[in-house]
This record gives C-alpha cells, structure tokens and sequence, in this order.
C-alpha cells in the first residue's frame, strides 16, 4: 500500500525517535514500525527486547519447535538431527517446560494403568508378562514435585512484554541490563553484578579514557566500553538498557552448557578483572604499587609440630575462589567451607593455603556436588552465606592466631563428640530408647505386675520400680549436664575467632547470582545492593526490591541441584565512602544528560521543559529579557523567560543534603570547573537523573518584595531547597546567598575529583567571589583531596586564605590529621570566633598559636598533643569568662593535675565530656566535679577501677544529661557495681534528668536489671531519652522503662526483629513514647531480618504516642485520617550525620 505524504512524514519522524530511543539503525526502525502497523509502544517494545529487521518465521507455527535454538544462528534447510550434549540452559523454557509436564503426567498415567494378570492379546509366543517398576513411578513424581517447587516463582513468565511506558527507570531501582543474545545472558548478569561492587564501580569511574583511533580493533575498545556503560547505568533513565558493545569487544564466550554456569561466569569476572587491572596498572605512577582490586596473591605454608616447615608462595594470582560443597562434604556454609578448603589437617601437622595480600573484592564460585545416581536420602539443605565476615583468619600475617583458635576449636569439637557418643550410650540400647524402655518397665512393676496379695512380692516389685526410679533420674541428670556442657560449648565454638585482632578485614556482601535449575534467560537472576542498603532482584528485565532475608535464604532451585552459583564480597566500607559521588567522563555524562532529556520529552511531551533540551540557558536571566505573564486563572503574576520555563528547575532531590547535585548546573555556571557561586551543593559533577515527582510551578514574582523579606523567608530553607531557589531569578539568588554561604562544609564527596579538576572547592569560590566571605559563619573541614603528599597544597592555601578573610567566622570544625597547622594563621584574631573542633596533634610553636584565640565558648580537642595538653592551664584561664562546654576526646596525655587545674578555670562550666582518656577515669572525673556546680551535660568513661568514690559527693543539682562509657576486660567484671555507685554518687543532688546514655565495649552484653531499676528509681518522673548504644537490656527492663517514665520520648534500643511479638508488647506500656531508633549493628555474621511495615503497624497499633520508628535505611511516620485511621509514610533515612560524637546531648 502506498502511503501519503502526510503518513510518510509521520513515519519517519516516529523512526528518527525510535532510534533515538533504542540506538538501531533507521532501516530497522521503519520495518519494527511498520511490522507493528505504526504502533509506537509496541515498535519500541519489539526493539528493547532484540528486534533487529527479522522475519517473524513462527507467526503460523502451531507445533513445539524440535529442538533448542542456540541463540545463535538458525537452520531451516536441513532437518534437526538427534543431539547429543548437554542442554542449553540459555533458551526460553516456557514450552519445554509445559512439554516436561505432559511427558510426565503421560508417563505417569501410562505407569499407572499397568496391571498384572492375564493378558487380553492372543496367544503370542514372543509375548512374555513383564513386572511393573514403581520406582520409576515414585522418580516421577518426586521430579515434578521439585519442578512445582521450583517454578513456583515463575509461573507467569508466558508473556515477555515490557510496555513502552514502563521502560522509564523507577526512583533509584538499578538498570537491567540485557544482551542481544541469549547464550550471554549470564553474562549480562556477571557485569551487573560488578557495577554494584562500589569499589568497581568507583575505579572505573576515576580511570582516564584511553585514545583511540577510527582503526582500533573491537577488542582494543573494551575499556572504553565499559566506562560508557557504567555511566549509562548510574545516570540512564531507561529501565533497561541493551549492551552491544562491551561483551563482544571483550569476547565472551556464549554459554553452550558444556560446563557450570558458575563456571562460565567466572570466565567473565576474570576478563573484566585482568581489563581493569591492566588500565590501573598502566595508569599508575612509577613509584606507586598498582590498587589490588580483584586479583589476591597467596601461599602455601606447612606446619609440623605447630612450627613452619615450608613456606611456598604461588606465582599467579587468584581472583575468584570456588567452593565445593553437597554430597560427601561435611559442611554447607561459606566460611566453614573455606576453611575445609584451606586447612588441611594430618597426623602430625597441617598444610595451610594463606592469602598474602588481599584484594578488595573476592568472588566465590559454588559448586554443589551432586549425589551419586540411585542414592536417596533427604531433600539437599540450602547453602548457607553471611551478610558479612572477616578475611583475618585466612591471611598469612595471623596465621600463628588462627591457628591456635582452630586448634581450641578442634578441641571444643572433639569434647562436643565424646559428650554425643557419652549421651548416646546413655540414652539409647540396641537402637532404641532407653530411658523409653525404662519408663514403660517403671509402669509395669507399678501398674502391671501383680503381687497377688503377697506383701513380700509387693515389696520386692515396689523395691524395684524404685530403684529404676533412681537409675532413670540418674541418667536424666547425667543427660541434662551433657546437654548444658554441649550448649556451652556450641555456644563457644560460635565466638572462638571473635577477638579484635581477627575482626579488622570486613567483606560485605554485595552481589548474588541464582539459577532455577531449568533452562531459559528468565531462569537466573541477580541479588544486588544498592549504596543505601536496598537490596533488588532482577530477572531478565524486572527489578523489584526484596528483603535481605530473601537474598540469604532464597531456596529456589534447590531441589534441582542448584540455586546460588556465585557471590561477591568487598571490604566494608563507611557510610560516607558508599555514598561518594561518581565522577564520569563528561563525554559520557553529557550525551547520557541530553538521551535522558530527548527519552523524557517523547515519554512526556506535556512537559515543554524536555523539548529544548540541547538548548541550555548559560547564564542566568536578566531582568530586561523576563517578561510577565498571567496564571491560568488569572490572578498571580509569574516571572518566566520562556513559558517552557514556568515549570522551575528540574532536579532529583535525594535523602542526603551533601549528596545532592543539581542537574541544570550549567545554567549558573557553563561549565564543569567554573567559579560557582553554589559552592556546597554543586560539588561534583552534573547529575542527570531526573525525578518527575517533585516538578512544581513557581508562582509568586520577587519583584513586589523587599529583599531583607525575601531573606527572612528563606532563612526557614536548608538543605537541597537553598540551590534550587537560587535558580529561580536574580532576585532570589541574591535574597539567598546569606543563608546559602552561612555554612561551607568540605566533605569527601567533594574531596573527591578536586586534583584532576572535576570539581571546585567552595573556598575557591568564595576567594574569586571575595564580597561572598561576609556571609560565611561556619566552616567544617571533614576530609581533604587525596594526593601522594600529606596534604594538598593548593586546596590548603585556598583554606587559609578563605578562612583570613571570613571576618564573622563563628564557628570552625576540623578534625582531619594534619591540616590544622596550616589553617592556624588564618584564625588568628578571629574576635566572633565561639565554637571550635579540632584533630589537635599540634607541636609547641603552633600550640602557642591555638592559645592565642579568645572568646571561646564550646571547645572540642580530639588526639590532643602533649604540647597541646601541657598549655590548657594557662589558656582556659583565658576563657574562664566564655567558655561553657569543654570536650576532651582520645586524649592519652592529659593527667589528673592539668585536668584539676583545668576545672578550676571553669567555674561555669556547663557541658563537660571526657570520653577515651586513659588517665582520667570516673573516679578522678567525680573527684574534681565540685569545682563546677552548675554542670547541666557530663559525659565520661568507667574503668574498673575499685578505689572509693569522691566523698561527699559532688552537688550537680543541674545535671540533665549524662553519658558513660564503659570500659572492661575482667572477667567477671566490677562495672556494674561501678555504675551503681556513680548513681550514688548523684543520688544526694536529685538532679532531673532528661537524657541518659550508655555505651558498652561488646554487642553481648545486657544490661543489669538491677541497674536499670537504679536509675528509673531516681529519675523516672523525668527522663525523656534513653540510649542503649551496642549493648542490650532484658524485656523486663524494657517494661519497666515504658511503664515507669512518665515523660519518655525517644528510646534508641536494638530492636529484636524475631521476637517482635513481645517487643511490641513491651513498648505498649509507655503513653508518651513519639519516637523509636533502632540501633543498628553491622558486624553480625549471621541472618539478620530487617524491620517490616506490618511490624511497624503493629507497633504503633498498641503504642498510639509512637509516631515515628528509624532504623538504618528508613524512617516511618505515622499520621491519621479524618477516619481516625493509621497512616503510614515510609522514606528513606537521610545519612546519619557525620563528626557527631555520641555522647554529646541531642
């Protein structure tokens, strides 16, 4: 059919923007058009899934196809030929799976049908009776029961359409990234997985592009490829992005079912393992030992008699470590199999495989052994993996620790099975129970046996029922002391390499890949972690969010040998280290900026702001080209330069302040190293993720307001809103810039790009901006640009002059090493300086320079110098007059004569903190007290220290906050009658306390209820916070907190998620509790179950005060309807603040 001029010209527009969309040439695009009668979604869906121009062969096909497709090439001329390899686990399996299930029901119906007796036929000499095999009927349907069980999360997966509209990524869920093939579809799987790694992912990002010509082989481009592709996967829009590069150039082998998929995939983690490395090392300076980023050298050593006899170390190094377990292994978790794998025990010695130098990320791959055929038994057990461990055991620098903890474990071992075999020569008799077999006979001589009224057979039968009696209680004893001496040392077992010098190499689980079992692309998947601690599974393009409970015990599989083939672990990282910003190429970011732009104007063409995309303002608009315009309803004015403009800026707000970086910084600055005048929020690079969700008209014009208005309506903004007003007009740029430049903070996120010059130091920007520095009260320095000297020069001097002509500097933080002394010139004379915080390991000379600042009224010193120390005296007597809180942290030199010489300075002292100074315990701490009665915050360490407490006690009548932490080793220790004492000591002045801290050395510990009943004692009718900072209390505690603090507040507790039922009844007791925490403890091994919403519900359900509940990744509020129904409100926690010490008030 001929089409019109006017249908042509709408077919090729809708061509040009399908290959923009999906990047395929404009041939394919018009023949997916047309295929789809100019159907834009479906064309679009037929492209994202692998069209690519070829003929719909089975549109009439109305049998099963013979054979798998290899996902490669296809043959119609000849006929399939009976196969013999292994099947193909790449193909889609929806028909060979409903095939599977016929065949079965069919056999089995036929099986079933199968009768002996006399046959129906003629008589027939070759005809003979055959007897009938259940066992293959039994095989049956075992087989389809664990097909059932294993399909149970797929049985919907008939139809593989992703709508058009849903092709736009949802929030922060992570890409799904596919291939054009199927047989790579584990590939894709294995890249995914690595781009999640946020040491991978951070490499890659700082790697410098290599050149290349138009003449470069495919495979010379690999590193290019997947710069490209990480930064389509953090920044794209799409939901699902199609690789067509990365693979091939890197040669990755198609799966062909020859071997494991954990095999295969290990293929691809080495590829890209050697492809970084190389560039690393490439880039690397001379002098400079290359990063170890996947590759781990190691060795062998043996040991006879406890003593090294040969210590070999093996030339290649390893990146990935595989793991056999199942059948005739002995254990079915990682870390046991790893040491079953490394370990090897003889007569006289072991033989021990040590890492020399790790690497930061380690790669497993599982290998289940299967059974032998014609072996049953019980159904497989699922491998068993940890959120997180410690490398420290396995290294060959604590190989002498290691081992003496594996032979104490080797003994608990061999005492746990003489104490079995002792319990089981006690209990059992030829098979059978013999305490059973004891009690029945009991039951006989006592209910059973007649006596026939002969009172010397009554004796003898009661005598020996009796004396059963006694061997039956004597066995039981001997049998609950064996069970107590088991749980003893089971329990030991589980924490014999717990000791702080095998816990310091933490690797945290990052990725999972799993396989069903059964062929397909649907048929594995990934588990992956995102940098807020969400986990997500994607299953060829679907991604949806799933508990971490799920990704540690996911049974699928299971019953067909497989399930989780490969797991990947890199070191711990800091909060503030996973949430770096990623700095990639511009040449990337900017074309994935203007893909994600023209993507968003066709998904949403309502949205004129999308339309211009390539046409960015460069500068901020002058009041000459504004021009006013009425609202629709006529009745507020709006200032807009374009009415495409009138929807404001465009940006993704995150959770984090400091995370947050706007995505139109081009219109203030032009460029990606430009003086900024948004210092503090634009301090990385262009973010070009975009959030639909927080579009909104700005409706109220600047002009008919006086600016000191303007300013007093965003003094109330913080956070992410201060950049975004001032992009609004000229006129709120300027009404904001006091609140804006009130704070500079310099954190890692923008530490990090500053030295290749991705990014700008807002000192700088306050030094090419001099006017801007009178608006600055507050400075932080929390982390420095990292460079092979101590310090980076540049940045310091941008410091130091920023800080000498801050003239109403109010407050300075800096608790980096060795960058105070450089910044000490610049605050001098600094008269409206009031609180400083710093790392003050400082020699003489610049100690005399740190006294010589006044006015004082908050100070902080952290690893304060002897020099530091030895000058206290003399310049807290200078502060006596403005000094009202003084804290003292980590510091070793400060002895009880300065520190009495100290407080008699500051007789108004009222906030005092000394935590981790060895020599100033509690006892030297309450001792000197008296010198500062108005005292309202204390914070301190108890050491186990039994001399006798100050007496009389110190009068601290103002008291409202205090904090302890508690230091011991003995064991049993004497802390909590320390503690109790301490109570005593502020018993007499009956303070009202609000706040109440504590903090213990071990996770273990609970709290004494005696202790706990002390304290509520004395300060129930008026303590509002109470912390229980890694430690816990027992549940009689917890009720008897609730019920008897009639003011409480906020609790921050560690909230036991298995036994939730009696927690919630626990809290229900309190009327007032508004907010609960839940203290999170990240070095647990084992599965933790995160908190849920309906465990929340039901928490605010019984305890209706209780209006908001934190953990570590989200915050629910709690909020009713005009019904008076309980609304729940889920977000995400912002990070948790950073430099803020624990024990000081909040």
């Amino acid at each position: 059919m001929q089409l019109t001029a006017e249908q042509q010209e709408v077919e090729r527009v809708n061509s040009e923007l399908l290959v923009n969309i999906t990047g395929v040439d404009i041939d394919i695009a018009v023949k997916a058009l047309r295929k789809h009668n100019g159907d834009m979604e479906k064309a679009a869906d037929d492209l994202l899934n692998g069209y690519r121009g070829q003929e719909w062969e089975t549109k009439h096909r109305t049998t099963p196809e013979p054979m798998y497709s290899d996902g490669l090439k296809t043959s119609t001329s000849n006929p399939p030929a009976a196969s013999t390899s292994v099947i193909d686990l790449t193909n889609d399996d929806d028909d060979m799976t409903r095939a599977i299930q016929l065949s079965m029901e069919t056999s089995s119906q036929v099986q079933s049908q199968t009768n002996f007796g006399p046959s129906d036929r003629a008589p027939h000499p070759e005809w003979q009776m055959a007897p009938v095999q259940p066992a293959a009927i039994d095989e049956d349907h075992s087989l389809n029961e664990a097909i059932q069980a294993s399909l149970q999360d797929f049985n919907k997966e008939d139809v593989d359409v992703s709508p058009f509209k849903q092709t736009i990524r949802d929030g922060g869920r992570p890409v799904a990234l596919r291939t054009d093939t199927r047989a790579h579809a584990y590939a894709a799987l294995v890249i995914q997985a690595l781009y999640f790694i946020p040491k991978v992912r951070a490499t890659v990002s700082t790697l410098r592009l290599p050149g290349l010509d138009q003449d470069v082989p495919h495979d010379h481009r690999s590193m290019w490829n997947l710069i490209e592709l990480f930064t389509n996967m953090d920044l794209a829009q799409l939901a699902v992005i199609l690789d067509h590069e990365l693979l091939p150039s890197l040669e990755v082998p198609p799966f062909d079912g020859k071997h494991s998929l954990g095999d295969a995939s290990t293929i691809v983690v080495n590829l890209v393992a050697s492809l970084i490395e190389q560039h690393l090392q490439a880039q690397a300076a001379p002098d400079e030992e290359p990063e170890r980023l996947f590759s781990f050298t190691h060795g062998q050593v043996q040991l006879v008699n406890h003593l090294a006899q040969k210590i070999s170390k093996n030339s290649e190094t390893g990146s990935v470590v595989n793991v056999e377990f199942g059948h005739g292994s002995t254990h079915n978790d990682l870390i046991s199999c790893i040491s079953d794998l490394l370990t090897k025990f003889t007569s006289n010695g072991s033989t021990h495989d040590v890492i020399i130098k790790p690497s930061d990320v380690i790669t497993f791959n599982l290998k289940r052994n299967p059974a032998p055929p014609g072996t049953t038994g019980a159904s497989p057990d699922p491998f068993v993996y940890p959120k997180s461990f410690y490398l420290d055991r396995f290294l060959f620098d604590k190989l002498a620790l290691a081992n003496s903890k594996r032979r104490q474990e080797r003994q608990m071992l061999e005492e746990i099975k003489e104490l079995k075999e002792m319990r089981e020569t006690l209990t059992k008799s030829e098979g059978r129970d013999a305490l059973q077999t004891l009690r029945s006979t009991i039951y006989y001589y006592e209910n059973v046996a007649d006596h026939r009224n002969d009172p010397s057979r009554k004796r003898t039968l009661e005598g020996v029922a009796a004396h059963l009696k006694d061997i039956v209680t004597a066995i039981e004893a001997k049998v609950e002391d064996i069970d107590h001496k088991l749980e003893k040392l089971q329990a030991d077992i589980a924490v014999v390499y717990d000791c702080p010098e095998l816990q310091q190499l933490q690797y945290d689980l990052r990725a999972v890949l799993v396989h069903t079992g059964l062929p397909g692309r649907k048929q594995m998947y990934s588990y992956v972690q995102d940098t807020e601690g969400t986990w997500w599974k994607t299953v060829d393009q679907e991604v949806t969010e799933v508990p971490e409970e799920t990704v540690l015990t996911d049974p699928t599989g299971l019953h067909l040998g497989a399930g989780p083939y490969m797991l990947f672990y890199s070191r711990h990282l800091t909060d503030e280290q996973l949430h770096e910003p990623l700095v990639w190429p511009s040449i990337f970011s900017k074309a994935v900026e203007e893909n994600n732009k023209k993507f968003l104007a066709m998904i949403h063409p309502e949205l004129e702001i999308f339309s211009n995309a390539a046409n960015d303002a460069d500068g901020l608009p002058i009041p000459h080209e504004r021009r006013r315009t009425l609202s629709r309803e006529g009745s507020m004015a709006m200032d807009v330069d374009d009415p495409s403009e009138a929807m404001g800026p465009l940006r993704e707000r995150k959770d984090d302040d400091d995370a947050y970086i706007d995505c139109q910084r081009s219109i203030i600055t032009g460029s990606n190293r430009s003086e900024s005048l948004l210092p503090n929020y634009c301090d990385a690079t262009v973010d070009s993720r975009f959030s639909l969700e927080h579009v909104s008209l700005i409706m109220v014009t600047a002009d008919n307001l006086n600016l000191d208005v303007l300013e007093l309506i965003f003094s109330f903004l913080s956070g992410n809103d201060l950049p975004s007003v001032a992009l609004v007009s000229r006129s709120f740029l300027a009404a904001v810039i006091p609140r804006l430049y009130n704070t500079i903070s310099y954190r890692l996120r923008q530490a990090k790009g500053y030295d290749v010059g991705e990014t700008m130091s807002p000192f700088a920007a306050v030094l090419a901006h001099p006017h801007l520095a009178i608006h600055v009260q507050n400075i932080e320095i929390r982390a420095v640009p990292v460079t092979k000297l101590p310090v980076h020069s540049v940045f310091v001097r941008e410091c130091r002059e920023t800080i000498r002509i801050c003239t109403n500097l109010r407050s300075f933080h800096c608790v980096v090493p060795n960058v105070l002394s450089m910044l000490l010139p610049g605050l001098q004379e600094k008269e409206r300086l009031e609180k400083v915080r710093i790392f003050a390991n400082l020699l003489p000379d610049q100690a005399k320079m740190l006294v010589n600042i006044k006015n004082l009224q908050h100070l902080s010193l952290e690893f304060a110098s002897w020099s530091v120390v030895d000058l206290l005296p003399s310049w807290t007597q200078s502060l006596a007059s403005t000094l009202t809180s003084l804290t003292l942290y980590m510091n070793y030199d400060i002895h009880e004569d300065v520190f009495s010489s100290i407080l008699q300075n500051l007789t108004n002292l009222l906030g005092l903190h000394v935590v981790g100074c060895p020599k100033l315990d509690h006892v030297v701490v309450f001792k000197h007290l008296s010198k500062t009665p108005l005292l309202q915050n204390l914070s301190l360490t108890t050491s186990e220290s039994t001399r006798a407490m100050v007496s009389p006690p110190p009068s601290l009548r103002d008291l409202k906050h205090i904090a302890f932490d508690v230091r011991y080793s003995l064991s049993p220790s004497p802390s909590p009658t320390i503690l109790t004492s301490i109570l005593a000591q502020l018993k007499p002045s009956s303070p009202s306390l609000l706040s109440f801290v504590i903090k213990m050395p071990e996770r273990k510990v609970i709290v004494g209820e005696p202790f706990i009943a002390e304290l509520l004692e004395s300060y129930k009718h008026s303590l509002r916070r109470l912390a229980f900072l890694d430690c816990g209390i027992s549940p009689v505690s917890l009720t008897n907190i609730c019920k008897s603090c009639i003011h409480l507040e906020r609790l921050d507790i560690a909230i036991p998620v298995k036994e939730i039922s009696r927690f919630v009844i626990n809290i229900a007791e309190s009327k007032t509790l508004h907010t609960l925490v839940d203290v999170d403890n990240h070095v647990e091994h084992g599965i933790r179950p995160s908190l849920s919403t309906d465990s929340v519900r039901e928490m605010m359900h019984y305890c209706p005060s209780l209006k908001r509940v934190v953990t570590t990744h989200r915050v629910w509020t709690a909020s009713t309807d005009q019904k008076n129904q309980l609304n729940l409100t889920l977000e995400r926690r912002r990070s948790k603040p950073h430099g803020v010490l624990w024990f000081m008030p909040r």
